[in-house]
């Protein structure tokens, strides 16, 4: 009778193993019909929306197949009219792409990557497993160090880039990118999205609404910065107030010295103006905040 007790409870075992195993299907990123990724990318002197569409139009290159990708603007896609940027294809949940007008092949995602791989200019930081759109889905970070297809640093199984939680310090200019997806649609059904502040679709751009006057009297430092924004001026600040893209005043403060330290770790990844007067006037200042601080 113990043999028995003990053959089922080995068995209940090894089918629970099983399921556990069987549980999670892997998710492509690369499907039929027509995919759309729009999103979001900020610079201290620059906004804009980025929107791409994955087609199921095939190209080779190198006697290799591959799908085509293009940017296009507004509402709706048309190929006549959008830009084709580059060629990707999916292998055993790894992703590849070719540049427009190159021939050279790039990995750009790898699904069974570990901490530490390396994957085309990217190194893996942390893989992860989390509930994302309603789906288990593989979560892959990646410090970004070279050039891009569309390229931030966060992958989601199915869905693709979301966002620049592990932001690459680099000397590259990418390197200074507030990159968010908006929104991502698969054959016209709406699959993942993450709208700004009074904004519920995919397609209209967001704008610093206040005029952004580059001042060489005013400094700021660190910048994209994640916890604390440094504030220096040749005189005295008298105010400080901080906007975000829809031109709402989020902080304002009093000031008497030239310089300043002002806590930024509240504040939602993304682009920000800090509006500074002094006895000479007022200057406007573009500022990224990010995620978090990393050093390598």
């Amino acid at each position: 009778m113990k043999t028995y007790k003990l053959l089922v409870v080995m068995l209940l075992l090894s089918l629970n193993s099983f399921a556990q195993k069987e549980e999670h299907e892997y998710i492509p990123i690369i499907k039929q019909e027509l995919q759309t990724w729009s999103y979001d990318l900020f610079t201290p002197l620059h906004y804009e929306t980025k929107r791409l569409a994955l087609t199921d139009e095939d190209t080779i290159i190198n006697d290799v197949q591959y799908k085509k990708m293009y940017v296009f603007s507004g509402e709706f896609f048309d190929v006549s009219t959008a830009q084709y940027m580059c060629a990707i294809r999916e292998e055993n949940q790894k992703g590849y792409y070719v540049y427009a007008g190159s021939s050279e092949e790039i990995m750009q995602y790898d699904f069974l990557a570990n901490e530490g791989d390396t994957i085309g200019y990217n190194v893996v930081v942390a893989v992860d497993t989390q509930e994302i759109a309603g789906r288990i889905r593989k979560v892959v970070y990646m410090l970004y160090d070279g050039n891009w297809c569309f390229d931030p640093s966060k992958w989601v199984e199915g869905i693709g880039p979301t966002d620049d939680d592990y932001l690459a310090k680099s000397n590259s200019s990418k390197s200074e990118m507030s990159i968010t997806l908006r929104c991502y649609e698969h054959n016209d059904s709406l699959i993942y999205a993450r709208y700004p502040n009074n904004i519920y679709d995919c397609y209209t751009e967001l704008s610093i609404s206040l005029l952004d006057l580059e001042n060489n009297n005013i400094s700021l430092f660190p910048n994209p910065a994640s916890d604390e924004l440094n504030v220096k001026a040749e005189q005295p600040i008298e105010q400080v107030a901080i906007y975000n893209s829809l031109g709402q005043k989020l902080y304002s403060t009093t000031a008497t010295n030239k310089e300043m330290k002002i806590n930024i770790s509240s504040l939602p990844k993304g682009i920000y103006l800090l509006q500074a007067r002094t006895a000479s006037g007022t200057t406007n200042k573009k500022f990224v905040k990010r995620q978090y601080s990393y050093s390598r």
